[in-house]
């Protein structure tokens, strides 16, 4: 939907250049084709892992995948095979979530998310109620 959209959104702004139009453009086709994968992690963490109690993996998940994949992957990107901007941010999201999405579905399936987010408080008082 959104690949189908992007030239009536891109409507609404004004990009002054042609060569920034198809850039975005460009992102947006990217962004789009790669939306699917990088909801798997996104609705893991911030959905399942955190109601299922456990919010600290989440910052843990981002924390790997940023600092240890993404950003060294758009640094030799840029550095030392001279990428243009579209690639490195490519390179970023693809990157990231290749990283996490692995990651994601492991944790989803060992169910060590599972926490006990509520207090039992079972006391003779409340029986008798």
């Amino acid at each position: 939907l959104l690949i189908a959209l992007r030239k009536p959104i891109l409507m609404l702004f004004d990009i002054e250049t042609m060569s920034a139009r198809m850039t975005v453009e460009t992102l947006i086709i990217i962004f789009g084709i790669w939306l699917g994968m990088r909801m798997i992690s996104y609705t893991g963490v911030c959905g399942i892992f955190r109601a299922g109690g456990d919010s600290k993996f989440g910052v843990y998940l981002d924390l790997i995948g940023l600092y240890c994949f993404a950003i060294p992957a758009v640094l030799i990107a840029a550095y030392l095979f001279k990428a243009p901007f579209v690639v490195l941010v490519a390179t970023m999201m693809i990157v990231e979530d290749s990283a996490k999405v692995p990651i994601t579905l492991y944790y989803l399936r060992s169910r060590r998310w599972i926490k006990r987010i509520t207090q039992s408080s079972h006391t003779s008082e409340d029986q008798n109620v």
